[in-house]
């Protein structure tokens, strides 16, 4: 459903890290800066005291190294987000994703 396996171009001095989604037919790429991730999870979470995502580096945040590991924390992160909504939709017998969740992922712009 979620792949994050790519980082888009560097827009200025910002790296965006793409998101592709597929949902049965449907298939679309968001892109997030990193400081989106850290709004949604401060939003998600918000009476969490720690953050699951990894930490944010001041120096050398844009070596590749750095980069590709931040990415796949930040892939692991969003799965286990949407595992936990879609455990949590289950356990309520609900079916549509919190509005939240869903924005981030600009499902409202491709599935209705």
């Amino acid at each position: 459903m979620v792949n994050n396996d790519d980082l888009a171009s560097v827009k200025g001095f910002v790296k965006v890290y793409c998101i592709r989604i597929s949902i049965d037919n449907y298939k679309w790429t968001v892109e997030h800066r990193y400081s989106d991730f850290v709004k949604f999870d401060a939003k998600r979470f918000e009476d969490r005291k720690k953050s699951f995502l990894p930490p944010k580096k001041l120096v050398g945040n844009m070596d590749p190294e750095f980069l590709e590991e931040r990415r796949i924390e930040l892939e692991k992160y969003i799965r286990t987000v949407v595992e936990l909504e879609l455990w949590l939709l289950k356990k309520r017998k609900q079916f549509i994703l919190p509005r939240l969740l869903a924005r981030f992922l600009d499902f409202h712009q491709y599935v209705s």
